[in-house]
């Protein structure tokens, strides 16, 4: 099973960029990374019209699509964590962007004009990305420091936290 680690924190506090960035430097460092966003606000692939749109207009339970070099998929139910984690299972690392309410080991992503303190349970976090100068029992890192977030990510790995 791969390790997770969750990218937490409120909307427009910088959750994307800072998972993205990680991304970026763990591939570039040779490992597989898979990642999950979760939408709260519930979100549209399918286009009305196009021939996937009818399928499941048409009562399909699954639908995909394939073409050169991608591939999506769609079903009308919801879907657990745990079983697009599954889907997950060849990958070294899973960053999961949000379920903030999921018990995993979590970066909490703190921007000043969004809020000021962490939400999450401190047995949780692992780090803090912030504009702030927070006194919490975790490093804390800026949002120009993301390098040294994703070696301080690996010593955190190899130390015991997975991967």
């Amino acid at each position: 099973m791969p390790s997770i680690l969750q990218i937490v924190g409120y909307s427009n506090s910088g959750k994307t960029t800072v998972a993205e960035k990680l991304v970026q430097l763990f591939t570039g460092h040779g490992f597989k990374v898979g990642v999950v966003k979760h939408d709260v606000h519930g979100f549209e692939v399918d286009q009305p019209g196009k021939d996937t749109y009818r399928y499941r207009q048409a009562g399909g339970v699954k639908v995909g699509i394939l073409g050169p070099g991608k591939a999506a998929f769609m079903v009308e139910r919801e879907v657990l964590l745990e079983e697009v984690f599954e889907f997950y299972r060849d990958m070294d690392l899973i960053l999961v962007e949000g379920f903030k309410n999921r018990p995993f080991p979590r970066i909490e992503v703190i921007r000043s004009e969004i809020y000021q303190e962490p939400f999450s349970p401190p047995e949780l976090l692992v780090a803090v990305v912030s504009d702030l100068n927070l006194e919490v029992d975790c490093p804390v890192f800026g949002f120009g420091e993301i390098d040294n977030l994703f070696h301080f990510l690996l010593k955190y790995f190899e130390m015991g936290g997975r991967v």
